[in-house]
């Protein structure tokens, strides 16, 4: 497992997702992410990763992760064995992870 502890993802453009979604997953790193339903078609919440929809969720979010070391280890240990889930084999970060 990388020591990264987590990846931040934002919606700064239209795109309900991009291509960080499976290379943060991909390296084994934990993901806090903006909520969409395009995220959460990928990724089941709590599970392979966390959301946010808010300033204040997103805060809330991150205390909470930060603080829990093996939370954030088991998301992303889930995260990464998704990556051999048929909506991310396509993802060439997903397709070159390690098994």
């Amino acid at each position: 497992m990388r020591q990264d502890r987590a990846g931040l993802l934002f919606r700064l453009n239209n795109d309900s997702y991009t291509r960080r979604v499976f290379e943060i997953p991909a390296i084994g790193t934990f993901m806090l992410s903006q909520r969409t339903a395009d995220m959460e078609g990928l990724f089941r919440p709590g599970i392979e990763t966390a959301y946010f929809a808010s300033p204040d969720e997103l805060l809330n979010q991150a205390r909470r992760y930060l603080a829990d070391d093996q939370g954030r280890g088991k998301i992303a240990a889930a995260a990464l064995r998704g990556c051999g889930n048929p909506a991310m084999t396509s993802s060439r970060a997903c397709a070159n992870s390690p098994p």
